[in-house]
C-alpha cells in the first residue's frame, strides 16, 4: 500500500509517497530491516532507472532511517521496471 513519507533534509522539505514498504519486525516489536519498493512503468533501461531514481529512493532512505531510529544497512530500496520486469536494488 502507498505510504506517504514527509520531513525535513538538509533543511528542505521532503514529501513523498513510498508504493510499498515492508516492515520486518524483530521479537521486541522494533524494526529490524525495512524494505522500500518502488515501481516504474516506463521504458528506462535499469542503468538509466540506477541514474533517473536514485535520489528519490537515497531520500526515502534517510527519511525512514530518521524516522525508525535504524541504521542505513537495514533499509534496502528496489525498484521494479514494470516494462522491462527487471528490479533494480538501489540498496
Amino acid at each position: 500500500r502507498e505510504q506517504p513519507v514527509e520531513g525535513i533534509q538538509d533543511g528542505k522539505w521532503l514529501s513523498g509517497i513510498v508504493d510499498r514498504m515492508h516492515i520486518c519486525r524483530g521479537d521486541d516489536g522494533e524494526p529490524m530491516q525495512i524494505t522500500i519498493i518502488d515501481y516504474k512503468t516506463d521504458s528506462a533501461t535499469p542503468d538509466e532507472i540506477t541514474v533517473k531514481y536514485a535520489g528519490q529512493m537515497h531520500c526515502y532512505q534517510k527519511a525512514l532511517v530518521d524516522i525508525f531510529g535504524i541504521g542505513k544497512e537495514q533499509v534496502k530500496c528496489l525498484i521494479i521496471s514494470t516494462m522491462n520486469k527487471v528490479v533494480v536494488d538501489l540498496s
